[in-house]
């Protein structure tokens, strides 16, 4: 599983400005199982 969010950070200070664009991503494994019932 992958979890992505974007930032886009606008500045500014002593007579300055810009933006920021950011991606920050984090990854894991996951254990998936699957389950069968039956009823009669």
């Amino acid at each position: 599983m992958t979890a992505t969010s974007f930032w886009e950070v606008e500045w500014s200070g002593i007579g300055e400005t810009g933006q920021i664009d950011l991606t920050l991503a984090d990854s894991t494994a996951i254990r998936m199982g699957e389950v069968q019932v039956l009823v009669q």
